[in-house]
C-alpha cells in the first residue's frame, strides 16, 4: 500500500506554495500555530488567540489536516501557549479532516535528560485525554488523531497502552519525535516503526510526524502500516 505523503504548509495565505497545493491536489498540514496572533508591544512575545482569517483560503484543496504545534515553538516558547479548549476552539473553526491532540516533543533540544522525556511522555498522554474529552463535547472526536510520544521505541509502546482506548476505527495514530531522529540505530526511526508494527494491533495504522521524503524508500516495507508522513 502507498504511503499517503501530506505537505506541511506554513499557513494558508494565498501565494504560489497554496496555489501549487490546490493544482496538484494533494493533501496539506498546517500548525496551529500558523493562526496565531502575538502581541510583541511589550518587547516580548504574548500569545493573543487566533487570526481565523486565511481559513477561507482553503477553498479547493483535497484535503486539509491541523497539528498542534511544532518543534520550533517548543524551542522558543518552553511549552504551549494555548489552552486545551484554545486549542479544541480552532479545531472546531473547520471541517479538518483530522487533528491531532495536543503533545510534548521529545527531542535533544527540548527533553535535555531522562527524568525530562518521561516527564513530556507522561504529560503527553494526559493531554491526549484532555484533548479527546473535549473533543467529544464539541462534536468532533470522529476527526480526533491521538498522538504518542518517546525517545527510545518501548516509551512509544508504553504511550500507545496508556491511551489506546481512544483511538477510533479508521482513524490513524500520530507518532511523534521523528523529524530531526536518525533513521537507523537503537533509537531510530526504524527502529521505532519495526516495534510498533510487531506490537501494535494489525488494523492500526500509523502517521508519521515530520518525515523528511528521502526516508520514504526505507519505509516502503511498512505500507500496510504506516498510512501517512508529513514533510
Amino acid at each position: 500500500m502507498a504511503i499517503e505523503v501530506i505537505v506541511g504548509l506554513p499557513g494558508l495565505s494565498e501565494g504560489p506554495l497554496l496555489d501549487r497545493a490546490r493544482a496538484m491536489q494533494v493533501p496539506v498540514l498546517v500548525s496551529a500555530n500558523s493562526f496565531s496572533r502575538w502581541d510583541r508591544r511589550n518587547g516580548t512575545r504574548e500569545w493573543r488567540g487566533w487570526r481565523l482569517g486565511s481559513l477561507a483560503n482553503a477553498h479547493g484543496l483535497a484535503s486539509i489536516d491541523l497539528d498542534s504545534a511544532g518543534f520550533v515553538l517548543a524551542v522558543r516558547e518552553r511549552g504551549i501557549p494555548w489552552t486545551i479548549d484554545d486549542y479544541i476552539a480552532l479545531a472546531s473553526s473547520h471541517p479538518f479532516r483530522r487533528f491531532a491532540s495536543l503533545d510534548l516533543c521529545v527531542e535533544q533540544a527540548v527533553a535535555h535528560d531522562r527524568d525530562e522525556v518521561l516527564d513530556r511522555i507522561a504529560r503527553t498522554i494526559q493531554l491526549n485525554r484532555a484533548c479527546h474529552i473535549r473533543a467529544c463535547d464539541a462534536g468532533i472526536a470522529h476527526r480526533f488523531m491521538p498522538v504518542v510520544q518517546g525517545r527510545l521505541p518501548e516509551d512509544y509502546i508504553r504511550s500507545f497502552e496508556a491511551i489506546a482506548d481512544l483511538i477510533q476505527l479508521g482513524q490513524p495514530l500520530g507518532v511523534g519525535s521523528m523529524c530531526r531522529r536518525h533513521l537507523h540505530g537503537p533509537e531510530g526511526m526504524i527502529a521505532v516503526i519495526e516495534l510498533l508494527d510487531r506490537r501494535l494491533p494489525k488494523t492500526l495504522q500509523l502517521h508519521l510526524f515530520g518525515v523528511k521524503g528521502n526516508a520514504l524508500p526505507s519505509l516502503a516495507a511498512f505500507g500496510d502500516r504506516v498510512a501517512s508522513i508529513d514533510s
